[in-house]
């Protein structure tokens, strides 16, 4: 029961993989100090979690005391690819599970308001409600950072993510499906659930 701790845009085949390990994947918030502050937490509150990654490429093990270094990792997966390479086996053996989905988009919309943190999250209220209006769409629970959903087979077959920019005067949205065409269908419903709100450069 092993908890891996990622950012908020990983992908729900992600979530399979670590779960065919026996593990738990706690997908948190964007950023590397969230990622590493919320594996060192749940640490402190007797919960395993070995492991903080973002798909950046920032990653940090509690063995190395949860230090961001790529040189530890570097050396840790050259010892990997050692073992499995007497073994006959190549690096990518490792991954050859992971599902890669058959189309992934990121959309980022620019908000042009003064109080873009305001508008921001009455786009997300307003994008919720909709979600929850929507047939073949159910919110995917826990979110720790913007809203989630999964999308059936006749609605897109993925998932989305809208949240807000962690820098930048942003609405972020990323989609992946695991059919083709079916990024294109979630991304105009999403817009559909937002079309009245005029202060967005597409």
């Amino acid at each position: 029961n092993s908890i891996i701790v990622t950012d908020s845009v990983t992908s729900n085949s992600l979530t399979e993989y670590i779960q065919n390990f026996g593990c738990i994947h706690h997908r948190f918030k964007r950023g590397y100090k969230n990622v590493i502050d919320e594996a060192v937490k749940l640490n402190s509150e007797g919960k395993y979690a070995p492991l903080a990654i973002e798909t950046s490429g920032h990653c940090a093990l509690l063995e190395n005391y949860f230090l961001d270094d790529g040189a530890y990792m570097a050396v840790k997966i050259l010892i990997l690819f050692a073992e499995m390479s007497k073994e006959g086996g190549n690096i990518s053996d490792a991954i050859k599970t992971l599902k890669e989905p058959a189309e992934s988009i990121e959309i980022r919309i620019d908000i042009l308001q003064d109080d873009f943190k305001q508008y921001g999250e009455e786009i997300l209220s307003a994008f919720k409600e909709y979600v929850k209006n929507k047939k073949g769409w159910e919110l995917d629970a826990p979110s720790y950072e913007g809203i989630r959903i999964k999308a059936d087979e006749k609605t897109g077959d993925g998932w989305a993510l809208m949240r807000l920019s962690l820098h930048d005067p942003k609405i972020v949205i990323n989609i992946e499906s695991d059919i083709p065409g079916g990024a294109e269908i979630i991304k105009q419903d999403i817009y559909k659930s937002i079309e009245k709100f005029d202060k967005l450069k597409y």
